[in-house]
Order: C-alpha cells, then sequence, then structure tokens
C-alpha cells in the first residue's frame, strides 16, 4: 500500500505511515470491519510535516568578516613554527592552505579551527627548542 500523503511503500495491514506517521484510510477499512457493530474508532488526523531547505542567513556568525582569523597572524605563526623547527613549520603551512579555503568559502568556524591548529603547532615548536635549549644547557 503506498501513504497518500507523503508516498512511501508501507506494508500492508499497518495503521500508520512508516514514513510520515499518517494514519492510513485501508486500516480504517479493516479495522472498521473487525470492530463490533455499533462501535466507533476514533479518527486522528495526523499532520503532515513540512521540511524546508536549510539556508544560511546572512546574520549567521559563521559568515561575518569580525570572526574570521587574520591571515596575517596565521603567516607569522608558521615563521616562527619554521624557526622552531621544520615539521611545526610544514604543520603550518598545511593548515593555512585549509584555513584559506574555509575562508574563501566564508566558513568562520573551520578557518578558526585551522587557525588554533597552527598556533597549536607553533605553541609546540617552541616549547620542544626550549626543552632542547635548557637540556643542551644542563649538558655542558
Amino acid at each position: 500500500m503506498i501513504c497518500e500523503f507523503c508516498g512511501t511503500q508501507v506494508p500492508e495491514g499497518n495503521k500508520f505511515c512508516t514514513n510520515c506517521g499518517a494514519q492510513l484510510p485501508q486500516a480504517d477499512a479493516v479495522g472498521a470491519a473487525a470492530a463490533p457493530q455499533g462501535a466507533t474508532t476514533p479518527q486522528v488526523q495526523m499532520p503532515t510535516p513540512t521540511y524546508q531547505p536549510y539556508q544560511q542567513s546572512a546574520s549567521s556568525p559563521n559568515v561575518t568578516a569580525a570572526n574570521m582569523p587574520s591571515k596575517g597572524a596565521a603567516i607569522a605563526l608558521i615563521v616562527v613554527g619554521f624557526l622552531c623547527g621544520i615539521i611545526w613549520g610544514i604543520i603550518g603551512v598545511v593548515m593555512y592552505t585549509g584555513m584559506s579555503s574555509a575562508m574563501a568559502a566564508g566558513d568562520a568556524a573551520t578557518a578558526s579551527s585551522k587557525f588554533r591548529n597552527i598556533a597549536i603547532a607553533t605553541g609546540i615548536g617552541v616549547v620542544l627548542n626550549i626543552l632542547i635549549v635548557i637540556g643542551s644547557g644542563m649538558m655542558s
């Protein structure tokens, strides 16, 4: 049987649509035949849900320029990362390309996440270099 409200194929004998939850009219006829004479079955009309496609509004926080990270700050962090260790600088460059793509798409959340990763990679490089300097001072 096919639901007349949403068009979903529903197994025979179901009283309600498995997709939209609407009461099926054929199920009423079957239930009425099985009910004793004079008995009434309550008729409940389920509202059919309507779905609207998601549209991002212009006032959404993901598209405001104020939420975008600074490309200049990211480049400065990458330079520090390279100075502190080549691997951390490479990680910064990889994250920067993702940040630039997210900024071009207007996705501030992803751009901020990539910027945060650049800052973390730079911080790790700085801490490791400090530990190396401290360790080399203790060795001599």
